[in-house]
């Protein structure tokens, strides 16, 4: 009878995220490589279910992005749209949209780096929240996000941009605790069943955005078990995870999952004990 080859936990480090996953003991397989499973072809019918997978790995997605850069946002910028255009309307042109402002922004501020985000309210069907630094100490941004987001909607009447400065950490914290809100999903799950297989959210200038490098850990089963109440602890007193349902939802997970992720406090006990680890490859 064949002996059943252990498995090792792969532990991946970035900033404040942390991943983890099964690799058998001995496989060459690049430890990089993500797999995606369940994928489907661009023109298929996207139903609730496939809206649902889907807005479920882009939200992670953009959890991950969040938590992960190593230089916090300096800048927070909310762009809307006036009542008269419709919705279906706005979903055929709002990417494009982005995109010319992305491409102002990046003649304007060489060195910034922007990540957005479109979101559903009741008030707005489709509006874009923008995080990120100019690169520079006095760009004048409130006056040149004005100028330009009035040339892209052709309409000067009325106020649709509102640009805040973040003065401090905590301001930085708070915003990207917004944007990460567990009661974004309802308003996700709107938004892409309006732009359908478009993105939802991005960088701008993606070659300066400050992510943190990942480090990589190989742990066995005891070592696991150790980081396992570590990480239990952690998703009971976080703050970043808030809501019974979500907590309970998540503690079985690293219970009884193969895999998952958690974001971690910057102090958090887990990430001083594994840093005493060697990552691997080193």
């Amino acid at each position: 009878m064949k002996k059943r080859s252990k498995k090792l936990k792969i532990i991946t480090l970035r900033k404040q995220t942390v991943t983890w996953g099964e690799r058998k003991k001995g496989s060459n397989q690049n430890k990089n490589k993500i797999k995606h499973y369940g994928r489907y072809r661009k023109n298929a019918k996207l139903t609730p279910d496939r809206i649902r997978a889907k807005m479920i790995r882009r939200r992670n997605g953009f959890i991950k992005l969040l938590y992960s850069l190593k230089k916090r946002p300096l800048w927070f910028i909310t762009l809307i749209y006036p009542s008269f255009i419709k919705k279906n309307a706005l979903a055929c042109r709002i990417n494009k949209d982005i995109n010319c402002l992305g491409t102002a922004l990046r003649r304007l501020y060489p060195k910034c780096w922007f990540i957005y985000t479109i979101e559903s309210s009741i008030k707005s069907p489709l509006h874009i929240h923008l995080v990120g630094r100019t690169g520079t100490e006095k760009p004048e941004l409130k006056k040149n996000i004005k100028k330009y987001w009035e040339r892209i909607l052709g309409y000067r009447k009325q106020k649709y941009q509102r640009v805040d400065y973040l003065n401090s950490p905590k301001d930085s914290d708070a915003i990207i605790g917004y944007l990460s809100a567990r009661k974004k999903r309802i308003g996700l799950y709107k938004v892409i069943e309006l732009i359908k297989n478009k993105h939802s959210y991005g960088v701008i200038n993606k070659k300066n955005l400050p992510v943190a490098e990942p480090e990589v850990y190989e742990l066995n089963e005891d070592q696991f078990e150790e980081l396992k109440e570590l990480l239990l602890d952690e998703v009971k007193t976080t703050d970043l995870s808030t809501g019974k349902p979500h907590k309970s939802n998540q503690i079985e997970r690293i219970l009884n999952s193969g895999s998952g992720y958690q974001v971690l406090q910057d102090d958090s006990r887990m990430i001083k004990m594994l840093k005493s680890f060697k990552p691997n490859g080193e």
